[in-house]
């Protein structure tokens, strides 16, 4: 609160969106800081004369607004957008993902830090839209990574069954997946061997008895 002393009687009172200026004291409604996913704003004053003509409380009015509803519009968008060129049977056009992924991150870049709040997954919406896009996003960028560009949430998503964009990553490489093959298919192979061994053996000893 502030206060204004000494005002005589008679003296004009001037308001200004965010000032009043009382007897040539000009006095300033400041909002707080965005915080918690709230965006506070000056909103009117209340209790002002044209005149003073006794004491007066003048009150200063603000708003609280939530960043919630503008979090969920952009989870929709992000849903819409990533669905469109996201094929889930396979044959998803990366660069259509990658560019569809970038215009996301240009779109959360804009976004107000109260609208991100609902965002961040320390303390996210709990919408079905905002669930969906994590489930989304997780799923998209596991899979392929920076290959599309950035985490721009921040949310680290595993990769998805071991791999990002290649098949062959689950190994490391596509040279280490076809020495894994080649491994496999020897081991098959001695498998083969050592039961032809056990029946040639069998057989001998049918024939002694």
């Amino acid at each position: 609160s502030y206060s204004v002393t000494s005002v005589p009687y008679g003296a004009s009172v001037w308001t200004s969106t965010n000032t009043i200026t009382v007897n040539g004291t000009t006095v300033t409604a400041t909002p707080s800081d965005d915080a918690n996913g709230y965006h506070y704003a000056f909103g009117s004053w209340t209790g002002a004369p044209a005149t003073i003509t006794g004491a007066v409380t003048i009150t200063a009015n603000f708003s609280a607004t939530s960043g919630e509803a503008a979090a969920i519009s952009y989870a929709t968008t992000f849903n819409s957008s990533i669905s469109s060129v996201c094929v889930y049977a396979g044959g998803t056009p990366k660069s259509d993902l990658a560019d569809a992924w970038s215009d996301q991150n240009d779109a959360y870049d804009d976004l107000d830090g109260y609208v991100q709040y609902w965002l961040d997954k320390s303390h996210a919406s709990t919408d079905s839209n905002v669930l969906a896009m994590f489930a989304k996003y997780d799923y998209v960028y596991g899979k392929y990574g920076e290959d599309i560009g950035e985490d721009f949430l921040n949310r680290n998503p595993a990769p998805v069954l071991g791999l990002h964009s290649s098949p062959f990553d689950l190994f490391g490489s596509e040279d280490n997946f076809s020495t894994i093959i080649i491994i496999i298919s020897s081991s098959v192979a001695l498998l083969s061997v050592t039961a032809l061994s056990i029946l040639v053996i069998r057989k001998r000893k049918s024939k002694e008895d």
